[in-house]
């Protein structure tokens, strides 16, 4: 599906029920554009989406210790305790 088309329906529909998002990208990422990453948070933060976007300086496209340290602190208040 297109970006563009997924921004139109969420600024026609709302974003109620659209879970809360944690979104991350490396400074130095060779195949996605950081400025990408950025504009995309952007977009989705004026269209009320709850997200949180974190930066990494070192980080191209992988995933990182420092980031999974990240997802984890932010997604562990989320889920009830079983």
């Amino acid at each position: 599906m297109n970006i563009i088309l997924i921004f139109q329906i969420l600024k026609e529909r709302g974003t109620d029920g659209i879970p809360p998002i944690f979104m991350s990208h490396g400074k130095v990422d060779d195949l996605v554009d950081f400025e990408w990453g950025k504009t995309t948070h952007s977009v989705l933060e004026n269209l009320n989406v709850n997200i949180q976007f974190k930066e990494y300086e070192d980080i191209g496209h992988e995933l990182s210790p420092p980031q999974l340290k990240d997802v984890k602190e932010w997604i562990a208040p989320k889920i009830p305790l079983l």
